[in-house]
């Protein structure tokens, strides 16, 4: 299977997720496997684990100032810069570890497909919140 994944959130309750490899569209689908990575969110702190090994984040995230508009992502080596694109629009400006820009388009309620573009202002990944949600 290609870069295709799937995130199903860990509870009811939680911003934490699991992420499996594969497209999926019910929660029943992937009982029994073991995820990809595992995402936990704590305030305004972002860690992403690798599921199989469990040990320290391999990413590690964190907002800052009270509008939360600005984050850093730190690597194993490196630092990415995350900004909130417009006061007013929903999206983010993104630069990964090697200084390249993406921005992740944030639709409005109506439009539920979020696209991230790279430097080219070619799609990389597109996310469907219709499917994103406690899967049932």
């Amino acid at each position: 299977m290609s870069n295709v994944f799937t995130f199903i959130r860990s509870g009811a309750f939680t911003k934490c997720a699991n992420v499996y490899q594969g497209s999926f569209s019910s929660s029943s689908e992937v009982e029994g496997m073991q995820p990809t990575y595992e995402i936990t969110i704590r305030g305004h702190e972002l860690g992403v684990t690798s599921a199989a090994s469990g040990e320290k984040p391999i990413i590690t995230g964190r907002l800052e100032g009270l509008t939360k508009r600005r984050g850093k992502v730190y690597g194993s080596h490196a630092i990415a810069v995350i900004e909130k694109t417009t006061a007013f629009r929903q999206g983010w400006t993104i630069h990964d570890f090697d200084g390249n820009e993406y921005k992740w388009k944030v639709g409005s309620f109506s439009k539920c497909s979020w696209e991230l573009y790279d430097m080219n202002k070619k799609i990389v990944a597109t996310f469907d919140r219709t499917k994103s949600s406690t899967l049932q």
